[in-house]
C-alpha cells in the first residue's frame, strides 16, 4: 500500500486523474486493500482535476470500508467546489455531521469556496458563522473564499465587513483577497472605497497585481473618474505591472465617459506598443470616445481597422459609429 501512496502523490502533482483511477483498479486486481491515506491521496487527485463525479464514486467505496475521514471528505468537497457543484458540497457537509465527522478549517474553506463559485454568498457567510459557533478560527483561505463569494454576489458591504473581521483577527489580507474586495466595490459602483482599499494595500505593503489594478480602474470608470483611472495606469508603469486588455479597456472606457478622446486614442497606441490586440469592448469604447469628441474620421478608421483584424463589431460598436456619422452628417 505504501508504494501505491507514492504513486497517488505523483498523480496529484500532475493532476492525472485517469492514472489515479487505474491505480485504484490495479490495487483491487492485486487484492491490496487501500488505506485511508491511499483514499485521501486519490481523492486529492480528483479534487485538483475537478472530477467531482469520480470523487463522489470513490467516497461511496470509502464509506463501505469505514475509512472515511475529515481529509477524505474535505478533498471530495474541494472536488465538488472546483466542479461548481455547490449543492453536492452542501450534501457532503451534512453527511459529515450525521456521521459525526467534524469538519475542520480546511473543510469549511473548501465548502465556502464551493458556495462562492455557485454565487451563493449567503450560504458562504452562514458557514463562516457556523465556524465561529463551533470555535473553529477562520484562516486567510476561509476569508478569501468568503470575500470572493461576496464579490460574485455583488455584496460589497459584506465584503468590507469581512475585511474588517480579518483586521480584528490579526490576519493580513493577501493580493487575492484585496483584489476580490476591490472588485466587489467596483461592481457596486463604489470607486472611492475601491481606492481606499488600494491605499490600505500600500500601507500594508501588499503589492497590487494586474487583476487588482484592472478592478480599481474599472471602478473609476463606473464612477466617471477618468483622471483617477489614468493615475492608476501611471502607478502600474511605476511598479512595472503590465496592463492587459481588460485594464486598457477599462481605462479607455473611463476616458470615453470623461469625453477625453485624445487620451483614449493614446491608450490605444500604448496597447499596440505593448503587443496587445484590442477586443470588441476596447474598440467600442474608443469609437464611442471619438463619437463624443466629434471625431467622425477617427471613429470610422477604428471601425475599419477593427474589421481588418477580424474583431466582430457588436450593437454598441455600431451604435457609436452611427452616432458619429449622424453628428457629422455622413450617412453614406
Amino acid at each position: 500500500a505504501n508504494a501505491f501512496e507514492a504513486k497517488f502523490g505523483a498523480c496529484k502533482k500532475l493532476g492525472d486523474w485517469t492514472r489515479a483511477i487505474m491505480l485504484l483498479q490495479e490495487m483491487r486486481s492485486c487484492r491490496v486493500e487501500p488505506t485511508s491515506r491511499c483514499y485521501s491521496a486519490a481523492m486529492s487527485v480528483f479534487g485538483v482535476a475537478a472530477r467531482w463525479r469520480c470523487a463522489l464514486a470513490l467516497l461511496e467505496d470509502v464509506r463501505k470500508s469505514a475509512l472515511d475521514s475529515v481529509a477524505i471528505y474535505t478533498a471530495a468537497i474541494n472536488a465538488c467546489g472546483r466542479g461548481t457543484q455547490y449543492e453536492q458540497a452542501a450534501i457532503l457537509m451534512t453527511d459529515m455531521r450525521q456521521r459525526r465527522t467534524l469538519p475542520n478549517v480546511v473543510t469549511y474553506s473548501a465548502a465556502i469556496s464551493a458556495y462562492g463559485k455557485g454565487t451563493e454568498f449567503e450560504q458562504a457567510l452562514r458557514l463562516m458563522e457556523d465556524m465561529q459557533l463551533n470555535e473553529i478560527v477562520p484562516n486567510v483561505i476561509s476569508f478569501s473564499a468568503a470575500i470572493t463569494a461576496c464579490e460574485k454576489g455583488t455584496q460589497y458591504e459584506k465584503a468590507m465587513l469581512l475585511m474588517e473581521d480579518m483586521r480584528r483577527s490579526g490576519i493580513l489580507p493577501d493580493v487575492i483577497i484585496c483584489s476580490a474586495a476591490i472588485s466587489a466595490c467596483e461592481k457596486a459602483g463604489q470607486y472611492d472605497k475601491a481606492l481606499s482599499l488600494m491605499d490600505n494595500m500600500r500601507q500594508q505593503r501588499v503589492v497590487p497585481n494586474v487583476i487588482t489594478y484592472s478592478a480599481a480602474i474599472s471602478a473609476c470608470e463606473k464612477g466617471q473618474q477618468y483622471e483617477k483611472a489614468l493615475s492608476l495606469m501611471g502607478n502600474m508603469r511605476q511598479q512595472r505591472v503590465v496592463p492587459n486588455v481588460i485594464t486598457y479597456s477599462a481605462a479607455i472606457s473611463a476616458c470615453e465617459k470623461g469625453q477625453q478622446y485624445e487620451k483614449a486614442m493614446q491608450l490605444m497606441k500604448d496597447m499596440r506598443r505593448g503587443g496587445l490586440v484590442p477586443n470588441v469592448i476596447t474598440y467600442s469604447a474608443a469609437i464611442s470616445a471619438c463619437e463624443k469628441g466629434q471625431q467622425y474620421e477617427k471613429a470610422m478608421l477604428l471601425l475599419q481597422v477593427m474589421q481588418q483584424e477580424g474583431v466582430v463589431p457588436n450593437v454598441i460598436t455600431y451604435d457609436a459609429a452611427i452616432s458619429a456619422c449622424e453628428k457629422e452628417g455622413q450617412w453614406e
